[in-house]
């Protein structure tokens, strides 16, 4: 059984780049692009990782990974990542 990973970003070519390079490494791995939608995922899901982005609308990755659901996972990591804007 592989390693269930949920990557949370807004950006939908970094999120599902990096969904991408999981599933090419043998990881079973699902994109939300949305704080909301992560959090209606992770009912059905249950991921064992989240990957999330810091820097969003709605709840920003620090407000997701403060959710009581997050905090049952037995990871929770957050990928920071510069904007070049």
């Amino acid at each position: 059984m592989s390693l269930k990973i949920l990557i949370v970003d807004d950006h939908a070519l970094s999120a599902n780049m990096l969904m991408w390079a999981m599933e090419a490494a043998g990881y079973e791995a699902k994109v939300a692009l949305k704080s909301p939608e992560a959090l209606e995922i992770i009912n059905s899901y249950i991921p064992d990782v989240v990957l999330s982005d810091i820097n969003m609308p709605y709840l920003d990755g620090y407000q997701l990974c403060k959710m009581k659901r997050l905090l049952e996972l037995k990871d929770i990591f957050s990928m920071l990542k510069k904007r070049l804007r």
